[in-house]
């Protein structure tokens, strides 16, 4: 038995076939944790979420940000962007079957030494309280609360934990940083408006994972979400999401013995 995360898909399912063929990926044997965002862009949306809710227990899906954007259109709390390759989903006789199943997803997971998220984990947080707020986005998503969470995910939060006050914005922090964090300011506070790669970083930003305390103290911290990064292994961070869905390539990471398989990437839909 082996287990894999596999970075961002986006709606590609074909270079996720080969990839599974290049990891002689079993489902009656073999395990899989992916690290969010399954749709969007890519071509093939429906086919991956189709695909990943019939692998049952044997798969592990994060929540990422273009999950939330789905669940958030579906609903009609958000509109149909440019680029956005959403229309067979929704359209689909088992959407509500898919939908549910996205919904139900993790913000965090952990399993054979290793944290799994989408986009980061915040320095302020030890893993008893990522874990808890985590839990907490979780129920909210498929509660009452999901609708004002979803029409309300994209909005700036509190730019410092510290400051977010009460449940509701604390949900906000929380699911901005599960979700969009790449980069703080040199001061703490969250910054959104960097998507490059880090030789292109400003002096006034810092990644996530590099301010003492982000990372786990003995786990491997695995996330996607920074596409401009690619695969990058600093320390206990392990990032995967190579850029599949913009043509690169998209990888796997054994958790087994640190091995990083990948296949070349397809386009944008």
């Amino acid at each position: 038995m082996s287990t894999w995360a596999i970075g961002d898909v986006q709606g590609c399912f074909e270079p996720l076939t080969r990839l599974l063929d290049a990891i002689d990926f079993r489902s009656e044997r073999d395990r899989l944790v992916l690290v969010g965002d399954l749709v969007n862009r890519g071509p093939e949306s429906l086919e991956v979420l189709r695909w990943a809710r019939s692998l049952g227990d044997g798969l592990v899906a994060l929540v990422g940000n273009h999950d939330l954007h789905l669940l958030a259109v579906s609903r009609g709390l958000r509109e149909i962007r440019p680029g956005d390759t959403l229309a067979a989903v929704l359209a689909a006789p088992d959407r509500a079957d898919l939908l549910e199943w996205l919904a139900g997803n993790p913000f965090l997971h952990r399993e054979q030494g290793h944290v799994f998220v989408h986009a980061a984990l915040h320095p302020s947080w030890d893993l008893q309280v990522a874990e808890l707020q985590a839990s907490r986005l979780h129920r909210a998503l498929q509660g009452e609360a999901a609708a004002a969470l979803l029409e309300n995910y994209q909005q700036d939060p509190p730019e410092r934990w510290s400051e977010a006050r009460g449940a509701e914005q604390q949900q906000s922090f929380a699911l901005a940083v599960f979700t969009r964090l790449r980069c703080l300011c040199g001061d703490g506070r969250l910054s959104f408006d960097f998507t490059g790669p880090l030789k292109q970083l400003p002096s006034d930003r810092v990644p996530w994972w590099r301010v003492p305390g982000a990372l786990p103290r003995e786990e491997i911290l695995v996330c996607g979400h920074w596409a401009a990064v690619g695969v990058h292994q600093e320390g206990r961070l392990r990032a995967i999401d190579s850029g599949c869905v913009w043509g690169r390539s998209l990888s796997a990471y054994c958790l087994d013995d640190g091995r990083i398989v990948q296949v070349a990437g397809g386009g944008a839909g």
